[in-house]
């Protein structure tokens, strides 16, 4: 693994700080604050023999050991990239969060539990990059939207020493300590049973839901819920057709019941990815922001 120091220093040095943010159509083009710093492409690990990628933001004034934000992408498994959750990360970054955004196999490439793995791989890099980032390793949220929604549950809630994978810093813990997600898929069983998202679940998975629905219960965030699970916010809209707003019931309820702590933003009348556009866009960033500092910053 190339030394991060090193990394940064030559990101610095091609101006990617100084990178305009993506537009996002209905949402003004945010660009970096003053106080954030971002590197790109920086390499977390390695998946199918190929390099895993992050976007870094990060505070520039890090004098003591900072909470972190790992954000996931969402695109139905098969699509989408590190660019997502910039505008997030951007603001929680002025706020002192640092964040990474993570690239990971798409299920054209492998089927799971490759991304999980390279979620998961994304993590220990971050706990492996600690004293350099000035990250404190024992608060580190899992984040993200849709199929990123799934991997971020998938990570907070199966065991640290499963689905690993070899992609690197073996040593380090994947464990979160708290989970934010946006419409998450949480139960690909039921949707595989009612036929919902077929193409992209058999993408994901490889299998029919006919053929090995034992496959789609053990890729199911909600089958993983225990105990020790993380303090847990999901966010989704009423109107949600891609990923049922029941889904996100069940998950607060199967998390409450186990007793995590567990809270349900439901944004009535909302669609899917209801978060990156208005007038949701500010309201979830605000969630966001007082659960992660009701859990990482008050007690500090």
């Amino acid at each position: 693994m190339r030394n991060l120091t090193l990394v940064l220093y030559f990101a610095a040095c091609m101006a990617v700080v100084a990178q305009p943010a993506e537009p996002t159509k209905g949402r003004r083009r945010m660009t970096i604050p003053p106080n954030v710093e971002v590197h790109a492409d920086i390499i977390y690990g390695t998946g199918g023999g190929r390099d895993l990628k992050l976007n870094l933001y990060l505070p520039r004034e890090r004098t003591e050991p900072c909470p972190a934000v790992v954000f996931i992408h969402g695109g139905g498994w098969r699509n989408g990239n590190a660019s997502q959750f910039r505008s997030q990360s951007l603001h929680l970054a002025s706020e002192g969060y640092v964040c990474a955004c993570i690239g990971y196999r798409l299920s054209g490439e492998a089927h799971f539990p490759a991304a999980l793995e390279d979620s998961k791989c994304a993590v220990r890099w971050l706990r492996s990059q600690a004293a350099d980032l000035n990250v404190d390793p024992d608060r580190i949220c899992l984040s993200g939207g849709s199929a990123g929604g799934h991997l971020a549950a998938m990570v907070a809630f199966t065991d640290p020493g499963t689905f690993e994978g070899e992609g690197g810093n073996p040593e380090q813990s994947s464990k979160a300590s708290l989970a934010v997600l946006f419409n998450p898929v949480a139960d690909l069983a039921s949707m595989g049973k009612a036929g919902l998202g077929v193409p992209m679940l058999e993408g994901f998975l490889g299998e029919t839901y006919a053929d090995a629905p034992e496959l789609y219960a053990q890729g199911s965030p909600i089958s993983h819920i225990s105990k020790g699970d993380p303090p847990t916010l999901v966010l989704h809209g009423t109107k949600d057709t891609t990923v049922p707003f029941s889904q996100a019931e069940r998950m607060v309820a199967g998390l409450q019941k186990a007793g995590v702590p567990a809270e349900l933003f439901a944004a009535e009348g909302a669609a899917h990815a209801f978060f990156n556009r208005p007038p949701w866009y500010q309201p979830t960033v605000d969630a966001m922001q007082a659960f992660l500092d009701r859990h990482f910053k008050a007690a500090k």
